[in-house]
């Protein structure tokens, strides 16, 4: 049965909240408040992602074991129930703000240039998933991710991007942007954790559990084979 209650759904947010790490904020573009802020665009697949239920239509079809952004994969994974997206947190709160919003929930990075250059602000959305088992590929986020980002930060008067992630990643792109938070697998309240932080409600108290290496050669690099060197021993991180 569910068992989950308004009380339920104030700590999922909170918690959320709470973890979000605020990696750059040049020139103190954060928080977005008018008058100097009267636009803003949300782009990005991410931003709309639905959550994973292993049991559902995706069973037998993508593994017991994929997870999503907001829950890792495998045995341990929690499906979100009601899930606050990112789209759908930042532009309640954007337009509660007055402030126009355009959606382009797609990682096409042509179209993602036209609708920044329109806005004061332009929000990418982009993360990183991970599964019991098995390695991820690469320390690159998902679809595309830097492509869409270097193409946003090109033709935007300003860009933030949020990361919805499981572990450390590579950010090639951020010289490039003015803002970048992260959410380390946030559940159902993401969306709510987003807005009460890049709109001033709550400030970003997370801390980083991992060091983001700056390319993939300042890490051991993801592996499908069945032995790995960690060659680095204790100079791990910011050590190495």
């Amino acid at each position: 049965r569910n068992v989950s209650s308004e009380e339920h759904v104030a700590l999922a947010r909170k918690a959320a909240t709470e973890s979000i790490v605020l990696l750059k904020n040049d020139q103190s573009l954060l928080p977005l408040r008018k008058p100097a802020v009267q636009s803003i665009a949300i782009i990005g697949s991410v931003s709309a992602a639905e959550a994973y239920n292993p049991e559902g239509s995706g069973q037998g079809v993508l593994g017991w074991n994929r997870g999503d952004y907001y829950s890792g994969g495998g045995s341990g994974h929690v499906v979100a129930s009601n899930v606050v997206t990112a789209l759908a947190g930042l532009q309640r709160r954007a337009e509660a703000a007055g402030m126009s919003v355009l959606a382009l929930p797609s990682d096409d990075p042509k179209a993602a240039a036209e609708a920044a250059a329109q806005v004061d602000v332009a929000v990418v959305v982009v993360g990183s998933t991970s599964g019991e088992g098995e390695d991820r590929s690469s320390l690159a986020m998902d679809h595309g991710a830097n492509e869409l980002v270097a193409a946003v930060a090109e033709t935007a008067k300003h860009s933030v991007v949020l990361e919805q992630i499981c572990g450390a990643v590579t950010m090639p792109w951020h010289r490039d942007v003015d803002a970048i938070a992260a959410l380390f697998l946030g559940g159902q309240e993401t969306g709510s954790a987003w807005a009460a932080v890049i709109f001033g409600d709550h400030a970003p108290t997370g801390r980083l559990p991992v060091t983001m290496p700056e390319t993939e050669e300042d890490a051991i690099p993801p592996s499908s084979e069945s032995k790995v060197v960690y060659a680095e021993k204790l100079a791990t991180g910011y050590r190495n």
